[in-house]
Order: C-alpha cells, then structure tokens, then sequence
C-alpha cells in the first residue's frame, strides 16, 4: 500500500507538471496569434496610408505628405514583427517624407512673406532644394509600391 500512495504522488506532481506546460504553451500561442492579427491590422493602416500618398503625389507636387500610421507601427512594436529590410525601408521613406515636407515648408514660408511685402511678383527659386525634393518624391514614388507589395504579406 504505501508504494501505491508513493505512485499516486508522484503521477499526481507529474501530471501537474504536464497541465501547467500544456497551458503556457497554449497561452503563449494565442499571444503570438493576437499579435498576427494585431500586425495585419496595422499592415493595412499603413498600405491604405501609403497608398494615399501616392495617388496625392501624382496629382500634386506642392503635397506635404503626412505618414501618420508609421507612428501607430511604432509604438506598437511592429519593427520587432516584420522582416529588417521592411523596418529599414519604412524608416528610410519616413526620412523622404519628412525632408520632402520641410523643403515644401520653407517654400511656402518664403511665398508667404513675399506676399507680406506686397512683391507677388518674386519667385522662389532655391534651385538645390527644389531638385532635392523632385529627385526625393521620384524616390519615394519608387519606394512606395515595394513598400505595398511587402507589407500586404503581412495582412
């Protein structure tokens, strides 16, 4: 009799044992589901975003772009979910984008005090940035689709 309780122990701490390994690893696969889903989720904030900055710059070159649900990705730790080139490819479009918009700031600055003095007749002609920023949104235009492309594998 006492080697049965002995057995019925140690199948007892054994099966304890196996119960809370089987629940961690359920638990621990729902999280990594949750965060899937929660990726495709922000994939597609940034494809639709992305896709509106292209159209826009299609129509206009005096857009400035606002790349809004890259700082969604970022706070949610989507660098640490989506492959290195694609974590290193948005934050290169995120470096464009924000100096294609400090040229257009200036631009329109410069614009905005001409017409405070009343010469409308002045042009702004800082050739340097303004040919930055057209060989940056050709980079941009560029980048964008490849951008698309890879993260719509990830929705």
């Amino acid at each position: 009799m006492n080697n049965d309780v002995i057995f019925a122990g140690l199948f007892g701490m054994l099966s304890t044992l196996l119960g809370v390994i089987i629940t961690y690893a359920l638990s621990f696969s729902r999280d990594q589901r949750l965060l899937k889903t929660e990726l495709g989720i922000i994939c597609s904030a940034i494809v639709v975003d992305l896709k509106a900055i292209q159209v826009v710059f299609e129509r206009s070159d005096t857009y400035i772009p606002r790349f809004l649900s890259l700082n969604i990705f970022t706070i949610k730790g989507g660098y640490k979910l989506v492959p290195v080139v694609t974590a290193l490819k948005l934050e290169e479009l995120s470096h464009d984008l924000s100096r294609i918009e400090d040229i257009t700031k200036e631009e329109s600055a410069y614009e905005i005090a001409l017409a405070g003095t009343g010469e409308t007749s002045l042009k702004y002609f800082n050739r340097k940035d303004q040919s930055e920023r057209s060989n940056l949104i050709i980079k941009v235009k560029v980048l964008i689709p490849e951008l698309i492309e890879e993260l719509n594998k990830h929705t």
